[in-house]
Parts: structure tokens; C-alpha cells; sequence
């Protein structure tokens, strides 16, 4: 399987009857804060026909990893964006983030007051909930296991519903040939006693759910509600990192569309033996060393002085604690290899130091190293979805990739597990590494 990005979408999607929605277990009509809040905003300019079809728009956002644009690489070829719809987009995004912003500070605002609805944390709640039905579900398994391998002729008829829920022979049950998570799934799906159980327990915490003015009369759609707001504040705070890291990169397409930047052309400069030795400190080549000495000599932006630099064998390189220029040796090295997919990546570092300085190359360098790590990412995922087998499913590539890199694979949309809230951190940025899980994950789904 080949990631593929998809063509730049419309500027706007546009929510339709048809369109799938998040059902939401509770009726957010009711929720003050939230209704006053987005009637606050009251911006003619954007339509939201409800809020679980806007919540399910942004969902769709980050699960395609695509905040209705292309990535970098598409980005810096296209030709038919005008300075007027690049700004569009821009205005577009930004007016989107503050509805995004305002709907998730609500959302939080009602987790929060919900959170000790019960009288205890819900966290601890759910964890004590959960832990009683899987114990009571690990004993059911056992019962129903060992009836299916006995040598008794029939079958019970939710023994034989839980072997057609798996699609499997009674013979090769009993030879294990089949995923104990595909068995757990089975009997709850099948077994009348699993819920049964859970009836049992949700009848024991309904107690615990007070009178309250959301409506919530058990304590399943007591869980439910809780899981909806913690998606949907996941799914809108990814969805403002996109948009944001999209904010910064769609100046620069329009700093392509000009005239200046369309006739400059990125000759590589290199330094003469006599100049690099300007650079020598000790043993080592130095950036800093050489500006401070170049006297009349060429002036050179960090990249081609550290690609030049790197060609050098028989000498070691370094850059003032490891830093070029004030920018990193990691990140000019993976702007090197993001430039190997596309050249404009480089162009335009050094089109920015060569015009406007240093200052103005490196803050360019600061805004687009997701985009580079993106397209970085893009082609060692390609790479290793190459050297996968046929039909190869998620959990094996996830082995795989685990013994390649250390890491598991995730597909980088936030997930609640048992309660807990589960995703990267927003505020910091995202490694090529994350960028390869996310798109091998999204390759592999069926």
C-alpha cells in the first residue's frame, strides 16, 4: 500500500443531512456554557447547522491529517492559488480556530463539572466499573471455552453464536486458531450472561448518579457522555494544531507566487580552501568562526556552509554547541533530506538569508518543520510499507515497526482509554517518527 495525500478540497466544507454524525449521548441543548458561548461568537460567516455535524467535520480533519489543504510538497507546486485565496485561507483557518477554541473550552468546562457528578472522580469510578465487568468477562470466557472444547455433541446455542461471530470451525477453536481479542469480542457481542453482567453493574452504579441537569438518568450514559466530550476536546485540539501549522506555512506559497522569488536562482556557493580555512577552530569547521573572519571574503548561509562542510572527510564539524547559524545540525540536516523530495525547501532558506538575512531564514525554518518532518515521513513510510507482506494487518506492522524503531505505531488521532485522556502533547512539535506511524497506520485500514 502506497500513503497517498489528497488534492487541495474546497475552502470550506459544507455540512449536508447526508453527512454522517457523532450521536451524542446527551442532549447539548441543555448545556448553558455552551450554547451561550457559541451564540457569543454569532459570526455571520460561518454556518454551523449543528454541533455534532461540525464536531464529525473535524473529526474527518484529523483523521485525514489534511486541514482542507495538501501537504508542503504538493503546496510548493501549485500554480493556481491566487495572493487573494491564500489569504482567504488563512482568515478561513483562523475564524475556524476560534470557533474550535470556543467549543472546546466549553466542552472542557462541562468534563469538568461532570467529573464529580457522582460524588468521586470519574476516572476512579470508570476504572472500578471496568475492572468488575472484566473480571466477571474473563470468568464468562473461561465457562464458555471450556464448553466449546468439551467433547459434548451439542453446543450451546450462544456457543455456537460466538463461533459464527468468529467465522471459525468448532475444530479450530480447539486449536487455537483463532485472536483471544477476536474471542473477547465475540462473547460480548453473543453471551447473554456477559450482559447480563453489565446489567448487574449498571444497575449498581445507577445509584450513584445524582439528579442533575443534564438528563443523565444511568450511569452507561454516564460513561458514554464522558467519552463523547473527551474525543471531541481531543479531536478540536488536533484540529487547532493543524490549522495552526497550516497558518504558518501559506505565507510562503505566496512568497513563491512572486516575481522575485520565481527568477532567483539557489546557485550553491562554495568556499575556496583559502575561505574554509577562515572557518578551521581547532580540529573543526565553525560557522561563527568563519563570519567572524571572512573579512572580504564570500558570505554563505549556514546550509551550503554545512553542506559544504559535511563533504569535508578528514575533518569533524561543529557549530558553537552544536548549532549552525542559530539553527540546529538536525534540523539543516533534515531539511537536506526533505529538499531530496523537493527542492524548494532549501530554495527558499536560502533565498530568505540571501535577500533578508539570517533572521528571516531561520524563523522560516521554525514554521515549517512539521511540513518537513511530513515529507520526511512520507517517504520512510512509503519505504517500509514496501518491505511489508500482503494483507499485512496493523498489529504485525506495529511489531515490526517496533523492532525498527523502538516505538509503536499510533494512528495520531486521540484516544480515551479507561477514562484517561491519551494524545500528544500540542505543544510539542511532532517527530518525523510520529508522522511515519500516523501515515503507515492510515495505510493499513482496511
Amino acid at each position: 500500500p502506497k500513503v497517498n495525500t489528497s488534492s487541495l478540497a474546497s475552502s470550506k466544507k459544507e455540512a449536508t443531512a447526508s453527512s454522517p454524525v457523532i450521536t451524542s449521548p446527551m442532549n447539548l441543548s441543555k448545556v448553558g456554557t455552551l450554547t451561550n458561548n457559541i451564540n457569543q461568537k454569532n459570526d455571520p460567516s460561518t454556518e454551523i447547522e449543528t454541533l455534532d455535524l461540525f464536531l464529525q467535520d473535524e473529526k474527518r480533519l484529523v483523521e485525514e491529517e489534511n486541514p482542507n489543504t495538501v501537504d508542503m510538497k504538493q503546496k510548493l507546486t501549485q500554480t493556481d492559488l491566487t495572493e487573494e485565496e491564500i489569504e482567504d485561507l488563512i482568515i478561513e483557518y483562523t475564524e475556524t480556530i476560534e470557533i474550535n477554541r470556543v467549543i472546546k473550552d466549553a466542552l472542557e468546562a462541562q468534563y469538568e463539572e461532570l467529573l464529580y457528578l457522582t460524588g468521586t472522580d470519574y476516572n476512579a469510578l470508570y476504572n472500578e466499573y471496568t475492572t468488575a465487568i472484566t473480571n466477571s468477562v474473563n470468568e464468562i470466557q473461561e465457562v464458555v471455552r471450556e464448553g466449546i472444547n468439551s467433547n459434548k455433541e451439542e453446543l450451546t446455542e450462544e456457543e455456537q453464536q460466538i463461533l459464527t461471530k468468529l467465522n471459525i470451525t468448532r475444530e479450530q477453536f480447539q486449536n487455537y486458531e483463532y485472536k483471544e481479542e477476536d474471542f473477547t469480542s465475540a462473547v460480548f457481542a453473543c453471551s447473554s450472561l456477559v450482559q447480563e453482567e453489565i446489567k448487574t453493574y449498571n444497575e449498581i452504579y445507577n445509584t450513584k448518579i445524582p439528579m442533575n441537569k443534564y438528563d443523565i438518568t444511568s450511569f452507561e450514559q454516564y460513561v458514554e457522555t464522558m467519552q463523547y466530550l473527551q474525543t471531541n476536546i481531543i479531536t478540536l485540539e488536533q484540529s487547532i494544531t493543524l490549522r495552526e501549522e497550516d497558518i504558518k506555512v501559506l505565507p510562503y506559497l505566496k512568497e513563491m507566487s512572486k516575481e522575485d522569488y520565481q527568477s532567483y536562482v539557489d546557485i550553491k556557493i562554495t568556499l575556496s580552501e583559502e575561505e574554509l580555512h577562515r572557518a578551521l577552530s581547532g580540529n573543526a569547521y565553525e560557522y561563527g568562526q568563519y563570519i567572524r573572519n571572512k573579512g572580504e571574503g564570500q558570505d554563505i548561509s549556514p546550509l551550503d556552509f554545512y553542506l559544504q562542510v559535511k563533504e569535508q572527510s578528514n575533518l569533524s564539524y561543529t557549530m558553537s554547541g552544536s548549532k549552525i547559524g542559530g539553527v540546529g545540525n538536525e534540523r539543516l540536516d533534515n531539511l537536506i533530506e526533505a529538499s531530496q523530495s523537493n527542492s524548494d525547501f532549501s530554495k527558499l532558506y536560502n533565498y530568505y538569508y540571501y535577500t533578508e538575512g539570517l533572521e528571516k531564514a531561520n524563523e522560516y525554518l521554525e514554521n515549517i518543520q512539521s511540513e518537513v518532518n511530513k515529507t520526511i515521513a512520507l517517504k520512510e513510510a512509503n519505504e517500509f510499507l514496501s518491505t511489508l507482506p500482503e494483507g499485512c494487518s496493523v498489529d504485525e506492522a506495529s511489531e515490526r515497526f517496533f523492532k525498527l524503531t523502538g516505538k509503536g505505531l499510533t494512528d495520531g488521532i486521540g484516544q480515551y482509554a479507561q477514562g484517561i485522556f491519551a494524545w500528544l502533547d500540542s505543544s510539542t512539535s511532532k517527530t518525523v517518527l510520529d508522522y511515519e506511524s500516523m501515515y503507515i497506520v492510515q495505510a493499513l485500514q482496511p
